[in-house]
């Protein structure tokens, strides 16, 4: 079984295009370095960003204090002119100390850009989760939450080889 993520790109991309919010969040996937190299393969010109590492490092900057005031800037700083752009690695938009709202941080930075977003959690029954019940990070998102975005689960994408 491989990942058939090329051949699905651009119909995403033109479905997005025209939304208020141009995100694909693809979930379930077991390897971002694959899928991001075939992202970068698909559509040249891409950026793929480990976000948590990008944003992690301009933090370090930001006394503790100033860090949920900063991370939304500095997230919209690491993704100004970046159009397409990937990102993965995102659990750092989790992180409880930040106080941030990660679905609400990625809808808001793809309004002006495409984002494909490798989505850490899971995705069930039109519910889109992050951690387990009881956990600090723990976030849950319903159909609500996920209109205007496009949610796909990286299962669906697998072919033959």
């Amino acid at each position: 079984m491989t990942l058939d993520l090329p051949s699905h790109l651009p119909h995403w991309l033109s479905q997005t295009a025209a939304s208020r919010h141009k995100l694909v969040l693809l979930t379930g996937s077991r390897d971002a370095r694959v899928a991001a190299e075939k992202v970068q393969q698909a559509i040249p010109g891409c950026v793929v960003l480990n976000l948590g590492l990008a944003l992690s490092r301009r933090l370090l900057d930001v006394s503790s204090h100033q860090r949920p005031a900063q991370a939304p800037i500095l997230l919209a700083d690491l993704l100004a002119d970046q159009e397409p752009a990937m990102l993965y690695d995102i659990e750092l938009l989790f992180d409880p100390t930040l106080q941030l709202e990660p679905l609400r941080a990625l809808k808001a930075a793809s309004r002006s850009r495409i984002l494909l977003v490798l989505w850490p959690g899971a995705y069930e029954d039109h519910k889109l989760t992050y951690a387990e019940p009881g956990h600090p990070e723990y976030k849950r998102y319903g159909p609500a939450d996920l209109a205007e975005i496009l949610v796909v689960p990286m299962a669906e994408l697998t072919t033959e080889a």
